[in-house]
């Protein structure tokens, strides 16, 4: 493999807080197959840096969202992008308001420019060429690539890729029904990585003409190299791992256990935190006093790490995800690597890794009852069928989102642009 000297990653956090946890995996990939990893990343405050290899660099950009910021971002309305970009806008029959997303037109361009401004001073500290040994990628198709794209459109021989995920790349999935500069940056970037085949699915089907573009590039996951699983009779072990807030209904997955069978003992433990953690808490404290037969842990927001130490030391029966949308996610890809099926609902890329060989698929807006009689549905298998179960969410994992496999294909495929 031919190994270009420098990559320059653009994130939203890492390698900082606990965000974008699945970068943890690829990482270590990109540093072993570039001579120089700068990480430019628009997390400021927090200090608690995750471990990188010697070889990756990091530097900070600050955007602030204030008020008074995004009203100085006005100053851009004499730009020539946003000037093509109020036509779109202007012209567009599906916003749902065409101020609001002049609003985020504006803001989007204020923040890229402060990163591509990141991004020149860090070319000359380093002393990077603008060429074909440099890549610039997005880890989102935001204003991180909006950024790439300035970059890119004044020096044409840099590589510019972008992965996509979810909400920055469903238009309907955001507000106003409205993301900026999709023109610009397509014309711009020079590959775009789905992380799903649905997201290609999307992207051939809105964007026809740059379908020469769009490559697969799934996640993945490292192995946890767990021990086999036990069954566990007259007990279920349930694991979720997400934020909590509105859209990931963990407070949904609290209510359906509510409604089991008291002769179950179900143990459910969750990690995440979010703006409604206070108001489950509450609510989880009153369950494990009423119901006698459950016991609920809630280990709020901990490192990407101690979950996976828990996923390997303990003897999980499911794992449950009840988002109303999702790209693929990275928690269920972490749970079959330890051979722990999951009960998830089918939105986003969730069908492409969740089938009824490791699995149940429940509807977008499936209720408390429909989690807890997918729960009985699992503890009615017979113990060769919750083994076989558990064996297939292992080989989903092992086939199709081992990080040994995907990152090294992903890296292969962006060298060779």
């Amino acid at each position: 493999m031919n190994k270009r000297k420098t990559l320059i990653l653009l994130t939203n956090s890492f390698p900082y807080g606990n965000g974008e946890a699945f970068l943890e995996n690829e990482i270590n990939y990109l540093a072993n197959s570039f001579e120089k990893v700068i990480i430019i990343t628009k997390e400021t405050n927090n200090q608690t840096k995750r471990p990188v290899l010697e070889n990756v660099y990091v530097n900070r950009v600050r955007v602030s969202h204030s008020s008074l910021s995004k009203f100085l971002s006005i100053i851009n309305i004499f730009d020539i992008q946003f000037i093509r970009e109020l036509f779109k806008i202007l012209n567009s029959k599906r916003l749902s308001s065409r101020l609001g997303a002049l609003k985020v037109a504006l803001f989007s361009l204020k923040a890229a420019k402060c990163t591509l401004k990141i991004v020149k001073s860090t070319a000359k500290q380093y002393k990077i060429a603008y060429n074909q040994n440099t890549i610039l990628y997005s880890y989102w198709w935001d204003d991180l690539a909006i950024a790439a794209s300035l970059l890119k459109k004044k020096h044409k021989d840099i590589i510019s890729i972008s992965r996509t995920h979810r909400k920055d790349l469903y238009i309907d999935e955001n507000k106003y029904n409205y993301l900026p500069y999709r023109s610009f940056t397509l014309n711009q970037i020079d590959e775009f990585f789905s992380i799903s085949q649905q997201g290609i699915d999307y992207l051939i089907n809105n964007y026809p003409s740059f379908k020469h573009k769009f490559k697969l590039a799934r996640l993945g996951t490292s192995s946890l190299k767990r021990d086999l699983f036990t069954i566990q009779n007259n007990k279920i072990s349930i694991v979720s791992c997400s934020f909590v807030v509105e859209r990931k209904r963990v407070y949904s997955i609290a209510e359906s256990l509510l409604l089991m069978n008291s002769n179950i003992d179900i143990n459910w433990t969750h990690f995440g935190g979010g703006k409604q953690f206070s108001f489950l808490k509450e609510f989880c404290d009153e369950i494990n006093n009423k119901k006698k037969n459950i016991n609920i842990t809630l280990l709020g927001s901990v490192e990407n790490r101690t979950v996976l130490e828990y996923y390997k030391n303990n003897n999980a029966d499911l794992f449950i995800i009840v988002s109303e949308s999702e790209g693929v996610p990275v928690t269920i890809m972490e749970a079959f690597s330890c051979g722990i099926p999951a009960i998830a609902t089918n939105v986003g890329g969730v069908a492409e890794i969740v089938n009824e060989k490791c699995g149940f698929l429940l509807k977008k807006d499936c209720t408390p009852q429909d989690i807890a009689d997918t729960i009985v549905k699992y503890i009615m298998l017979a113990d060769s069928e919750q083994a076989a179960m558990h064996k297939a969410a292992y080989n989903m994992w092992k086939v199709n989102y081992n990080a040994e496999i995907n990152y090294p294909c992903f890296i292969e495929q962006i060298l060779k642009i």
